[in-house]
């Protein structure tokens, strides 16, 4: 009946559920965890009921230098770069397609060469150049070392990627996939 059905359903509005993922762009286990669960869960959710927060950085190292930020990465200075595109403007908060067009270029063959079909896809209104512009220039490099602020003051610290917190909880580790 009626009645019955509408005990299932919560009738005041209830936050979202904050899933932070922790990662480096080009680390296989980040990569499918991306692809296979976090995507995937927020597609099917949706913003209102799983807020995702990415933080590319991972495993890198930062040192300032002359006033600088320079970034050293596990796995290399392609992952430097894919990470900066990442942090600076396809965080989810910047726009409703950030999301899709990360979990694009992770599940990608290539993550070099994605950004552009991606944002095609999802964002078309946003150039590759501006993208480029900012992840590379002074505000993309602070963005990045705010993400290292967060990341190196993991509590537990982070002994692996993807570190995954759920409600500022660690999860339960991702099995790594090969």
């Amino acid at each position: 009946t009626k009645t019955e059905c509408l005990i299932l359903w919560r009738p005041q509005p209830v936050a979202p559920v904050t899933v932070k993922l922790f990662y480096e762009a080009l680390c296989p286990s980040p990569r499918s965890f991306m692809s296979v669960v976090l995507f995937p869960s927020w597609a099917l959710l949706g913003n209102d009921v799983l807020d995702v927060v990415l933080v590319p950085f991972g495993n890198a190292e930062e040192r300032l230098v002359n006033g600088t930020w320079e970034f050293t990465c596990q796995h290399g200075k392609l992952e430097c770069k894919l990470n900066m595109i990442q942090v600076k403007t396809l965080l989810p908060q910047a726009s409703p397609g950030g999301t899709a067009v990360i979990n694009c270029m992770m599940s990608a063959a290539h993550p070099e060469t994605s950004l552009e079909s991606c944002l095609k896809i999802y964002i078309p209104q946003i150039c590759v150049d501006d993208i480029m512009k900012c992840a590379t220039g002074h505000q993309g490099k602070e963005m990045m070392h705010q993400n290292a602020m967060m990341t190196n003051h993991l509590s537990p610290p982070h002994t692996y990627t993807p570190w995954i917190l759920v409600e500022e909880v660690r999860a339960v580790p991702y099995p790594h996939l090969t």
